[in-house]
């Protein structure tokens, strides 16, 4: 049966520190602390490597650490038991590529079980960095991770200038758009984005870039591009591409639910009943994507429908 959303949310939550803990799976838990200790108790446990999940588990968490995990892990007296009977607990989930524009709303990734993302532009990004850096105490939000502003230079000298400027912010990555918006805007010629890239290999920076176009993906990954953002729109990936994919050790983030979200609203989606969205979801964009009038323009929209071949090429492979 396919589980929902809801069928790990509340256990994700509490384990957004879970990343690391396959090693403790087979060690004892103890009673040496006098920290707080949580046993998770009867859970199917997924760790993530590709291993057979392990049944009828006990997960043993003190402080905020993972002390435990197994079949044979007995709960340490004084603990507060939870009955996780039929429930699913997984690793931390990652999303590679999310905007967010308020800390509460990297909690509700956290209550999803997102418990880390990157956040590719934004020019608030580095502030809200710092602020949760600066942060004391349990944290219920997701780790950040940021690419800064988004390099829009026209000239290699400029490009130059806000690579230098990513640099000094500390971003963990540099990203720029190689994408005419359709025709409706210009595309960084060539001479541009090579400076990005020569400048970021100086500053010890990796590049992302934002791309739409089979040609394009690869002209940048011939110059060392380390994550491809959105997907390739125009054809199939190809064999070269693979190839220099594999060779940068790059990523590749196709961004399905991004594709999805430009048509799925034409009629109300199926998830907008999930009890858990419901819950924890943000009540003005529920409330705005389930008006009529929002369905009507969305399916009116020319760019709903170019999501929607997109989204099935990618999809179906076609």
């Amino acid at each position: 049966m396919k589980k929902g959303p809801q069928y790990f949310a509340g256990l994700a939550a509490a384990l957004a520190f879970i990343s690391g803990w396959l090693g403790l799976s087979a060690a004892p838990a103890t009673d040496q602390s006098n920290a707080p200790v949580t046993a998770f108790v009867g859970a199917r446990i997924i760790d993530g490597t590709g291993k057979t999940p392990i049944e009828n588990a006990t997960l043993v968490v003190r402080n905020g650490r993972i002390e435990a995990a197994g079949t044979s892990v007995k709960v340490p007296s004084g603990a507060q038991r939870i009955d996780a009977s039929g429930k699913t607990i997984v690793p931390g989930l990652a999303s590679a590529h999310s905007h967010v524009l308020a800390i509460d709303q990297m909690d509700r990734f956290a209550r999803y079980g997102i418990t880390t993302f990157m956040r590719l532009g934004g020019d608030d990004q580095v502030k809200m960095r710092d602020e949760l850096r600066a942060e004391k105490g349990p944290f219920t939000h997701s780790r950040l991770f940021i690419a800064g502003h988004i390099v829009v230079a026209m000239t290699p000298e400029d490009a130059r200038k806000d690579v230098d400027r990513d640099a000094a912010e500390k971003v963990d990555i540099v990203k720029f758009r190689l994408d005419d918006q359709l025709g409706h805007g210009a595309k960084m010629s060539p001479d541009v984005y090579a400076a990005i890239f020569d400048e970021a290999k100086k500053k010890n920076l990796r590049v992302a870039v934002h791309v739409v176009t089979l040609a394009d993906a690869k002209a940048v990954l011939k110059l060392g591009a380390k994550m491809i953002a959105h997907s390739v729109r125009d054809m199939d990936i190809d064999d070269e591409t693979i190839a220099l994919l594999k060779k940068n050790n790059a990523a590749y983030c196709p961004t399905f639910t991004r594709e999805l979200s430009v048509f799925a609203y034409a009629e109300k989606p199926v998830f907008l009943s999930d009890p858990f969205l419901l819950k924890n979801g943000d009540k003005a964009e529920i409330t705005k994507v389930q008006d009529p009038g929002f369905m009507a323009m969305v399916q009116k929209d020319p760019g709903a429908h170019n999501g929607t071949k997109s989204t099935f090429r990618l999809l179906c492979g076609t």
